[in-house]
């Protein structure tokens, strides 16, 4: 089930992203466990090929230290359930994991953020950890920790650490959208993010790679080829070949009002 939670969160080792990448996005859709992954395509062994380097990272000091059999152990060995090897591996029995994992993740990230940075507020300072959950279109940060997917409200959103100091990016009701200050690191890079309102509703949310020094002319055709590429890259490597999703879609785009290139994110 970590494997399956790690294929859901963009964590997918680019192995399986280039030898299996229709069974990859089985497990991301449900239809098929991380257990008959590993049965199928990886004799049964959960190694470090499995995941990327972040799924690796968080996977050595989390999974490896047996923190996650402690976790699965105290999530699911009752009466009814002796033993971890009496767990059925279902959707029941993820969602219930899940949440332990993402906890743990988050305060892996917060950890993390901490030694490398020291006590600070990611928020105001344009800085946080995210990761996106490719089962539900939902990027979930961590420091300040909140989420932003299908079921965020407008007021939800203003409200939120992170909402109440985005910057207003266009006002044009019943259109609105707001660019949020803090940039996660994803997948290696740090992103620029920008949520999209239809009333109440978020229907889009948009990243881009930071681009540290943007030209005095975005719109040149050489540059928006160059960062549609950089873009596409970042989504092969870290997404595989999955477009399309139960929540909406993925794509690359250059957006010729804005001079910018994003990977855009549309709910349905």
């Amino acid at each position: 089930m970590f494997l399956a939670w790690c294929f859901r969160h963009g964590f997918s080792g680019d192995l399986h992203l280039e030898s299996e990448p229709d069974a990859v996005k089985a497990v991301i859709d449900g239809r098929m466990t991380g257990r008959e992954f590993l049965a199928t395509y990886c004799d049964g062994t959960f190694n470090e090929e499995d995941l990327n380097a972040d799924g690796k990272a968080f996977a050595d000091d989390y999974y490896e230290s047996e923190e996650y059999l402690e976790d699965f152990e105290k999530t699911f060995v009752r009466k009814r359930t002796p033993t971890i090897y009496d767990v059925p591996d279902d959707a029941g029995s993820y969602e219930r994991i899940a949440k332990v994992i993402d906890k743990r993740f988050r305060q892996w990230r917060q950890a993390l953020a901490r030694r490398k940075q020291g006590e600070i507020d990611l928020a105001a300072s344009g800085s946080a950890a995210g990761v996106l959950d490719l089962r539900t279109g939902e990027l979930i940060f961590s420091d300040p920790d909140f989420r932003l997917g299908p079921g965020t409200t407008r007021a939800d959103f203003l409200q939120s650490p992170a909402g109440q100091v985005a910057d207003v990016h266009v006002d044009n009701p019943p259109h609105t959208s707001w660019r949020i200050r803090a940039t996660p690191t994803m997948g290696g890079a740090r992103m620029d993010v920008v949520v999209f309102f239809k009333g109440d509703k978020a229907f889009m949310l948009s990243l881009g790679i930071h681009d540290s020094d943007p030209p005095k002319n975005p719109w040149d055709p050489q540059y928006r080829a160059e960062r549609c590429r950089i873009d596409s890259d970042w989504v092969d490597r870290v997404f595989g070949s999955a477009r399309e999703f139960s929540w909406g879609s993925m794509q690359v785009a250059f957006d010729s009002r804005s001079g910018s290139s994003g990977i855009y994110f549309r709910y349905q």
